[in-house]
């Protein structure tokens, strides 16, 4: 996805630091940080779908930092909405 999104969006390029220098697909796939945020993000999925099957909020709060913190890097929700157009192109392009 972040792929498609420095390719697709290359003015997002300046909400993630490390993200300026990524000029090519083979660029973006090589990014040792950029590999390593995903894995944050996917992890961070996995507990909130995790936590829907029980009652424990306690991760809540960890992600109420992680929205202040993107917020604070220029993070809005505009932003996510070209994650959404993505996701669903994706979709779209393996599943129908």
């Amino acid at each position: 996805i972040f792929n498609r999104i420095f390719l697709n969006y290359p003015q997002l390029k300046e909400k993630w630091v490390f993200a300026k220098w990524l000029n090519s697909e083979e660029d973006i796939r090589s990014c040792t940080q950029l590999v390593c945020h995903s894995s944050q993000i996917i992890n961070i999925l996995s507990r909130v779908i995790e936590n829907l099957k029980t009652d424990d909020s306690s991760q809540f709060h960890q992600i109420f930092e992680l929205g202040k913190i993107h917020y604070n890097y220029g993070v809005r929700p505009q932003d996510f909405e070209v994650t959404n157009i993505e996701i669903e192109s994706l979709y779209i392009f393996f599943f129908q």
